[in-house]
């Protein structure tokens, strides 16, 4: 009777962790017919109705779903759909691509269309990138970037075409398996718009000690209880900051001016 208590329990065991096994198989399959491990690269386009454009709407390029609609918001009485395209089909898109609503006149549904621009998006391209230090930092190769949250769930990664754009022209959500680690999320944009190198500017001569005391400050800021004690010692042997006294200082000492006494009105 024991014998066969055991051999109970063995079978038992046997086909939970087959159940458990086909479950994770089931779970795999399905996120991988709907994409859930695929990168994704997003998007915004303003609308002037939210009429004909719904969440997880398919994006259409010559018969095929290359992405889809994530979600449509009502944000400063403007209507804005953010929609992404599929890793796959990235370099389908181009700098200066159009998306479309199209409505059929005789109530046969509604497509989301997209249409190529000019300009291949294969020239933005991103590697996973380094930590440290924080911000953004030229390379030889482009600009890395990295940003420090311990809660954060969701990074995006937004590229603009000119400096006076409100809006980005694409958006590249990170992923945290690749572009995280510990509480640091980064990425690396290896070109710019049009293959042109990204933020091109030039910097000081000391600029490796300040890369360099930089990568300490991260270092240092990671661990709180500590950062939070050197905080307030600084705090504590700093001077007093006063706005008349620093005016007072820079008319005696700075610009030499004569101080013009007014006597108030009555």
């Amino acid at each position: 009777m024991k014998f066969k208590i055991r051999h109970a329990d063995k079978i038992v065991g046997f086909f939970s962790i087959t159940a458990i096994g086909v479950l994770i198989v089931l779970i795999f399959l399905i996120g991988s017919n709907q994409n859930w491990f695929e990168k994704k690269y997003h998007f915004r386009t303003q609308f002037d109705t939210a009429s004909n454009i719904s969440p997880e709407m398919a994006l259409q390029y010559k018969g095929f779903t290359i992405g889809k609609v994530n979600k449509v918001e009502l944000k400063n009485n403007q209507v804005w759909a953010e929609w992404y395209i599929l890793d796959k089909y990235i370099n389908y898109a181009k700098y200066g691509s159009l998306v479309e609503l199209v409505v059929s006149p005789i109530g046969l549904g509604t497509q989301f269309v997209f249409h190529p621009g000019n300009t291949n998006m294969e020239q933005v391209k991103t590697l996973p990138g380094k930590p440290l230090p924080l911000g953004a930092e030229l390379s030889a190769d482009g600009v890395n970037f990295s940003v420090f949250s311990r809660n954060g769930t969701r990074v995006i990664l937004d590229l603009f075409a000119n400096a006076d754009d409100s809006e980005p022209y694409a958006s590249i959500e990170l992923n945290s398996a690749d572009n995280r680690t510990g509480d640091i999320w980064h990425d690396s944009l290896v070109y710019g718009v049009e293959g042109q190198r990204p933020d091109v500017y030039y910097v000081l001569a000391d600029f490796d000690s300040y890369v360099e005391a930089q990568e300490k400050v991260a270092v240092a800021y990671a661990v709180h209880k500590t950062w939070a004690q050197k905080t307030l010692i600084n705090i504590a042997r700093s001077g007093k900051f006063s706005s008349d006294r620093t005016i007072e200082e820079y008319v005696k000492d700075i610009w030499h001016l004569k101080k013009c006494n007014t006597t108030p009105k009555k």
